[in-house]
């Protein structure tokens, strides 16, 4: 059951215990470390709300179809789970739920969650090096940021081409081609008088 259970909260970053309480999964943005100059990936983890719900309608069908079972049956096989899970919890104290963590009752009554292991990340956290290059006075330099490894390293480059002093003169010949077409519209006018 934990595993479907858990395969369900993965795929849509929640699952409901009805009398338990909500798992959901609690997003970390990627951010800069300047003490460790590292650039620190994007993580998740599980978190748990204690709370009084009703059953999430949409995991029925779903269990249902992974057990290939109807989903009258599901509603009671989940039953049975919820069940087994409150009672662990109030005669051991604590319940361990592969793959979210643990939940344990303090002496007032409380749920305490101790997530698993985090949520496995994709991306791997990367080292930066400040690096600072001056350009030249008289030449224009550009900066560019090159990947070595795990490594983020300062490349000049050795110089930009100069922007051209040639003028462009793109604007005459747009009007010596509006001037012809104004000067064939007039000669049809007066060869015709009309444009039928």
């Amino acid at each position: 059951m934990l595993r479907i259970l858990y395969k369900y909260f993965i795929l849509n970053k929640k699952a409901v215990i009805p009398g338990v309480g909500v798992f959901h999964i609690q997003r970390q943005p990627a951010s800069l470390d300047f003490a460790n100059k590292t650039f620190v990936s994007p993580s998740a983890e599980i978190s748990f709300t204690q709370a009084d719900v009703d059953a999430d309608t949409t995991f029925y069908s779903f269990l249902s179809k992974e057990k290939q079972i109807e989903e009258p049956d599901a509603l009671l096989y989940f039953t049975n789970f919820i069940n087994r899970v409150k009672e662990s919890l109030h005669t051991m104290g604590r319940v361990e739920l592969a793959g979210f963590g643990v939940l344990s009752k303090d002496v007032e009554g409380s749920l305490k969650f101790q997530p698993a292991n985090p949520l496995p990340s994709f991306f791997e956290n990367v080292a930066v090096e400040r690096t600072i290059v001056e350009a030249p006075q008289q030449e224009s330099g550009v900066n560019i940021k090159k990947k070595k490894g795990n490594k983020i390293e300062g490349v000049e480059t050795s110089e930009v081409e100069a922007v051209s002093n040639k003028k462009d003169y793109w604007w005459i010949f747009a009007i010596v081609l509006a001037v012809v077409a104004i000067a064939s519209i007039f000669y049809y006018y007066s060869q015709n008088g009309s444009l039928r």
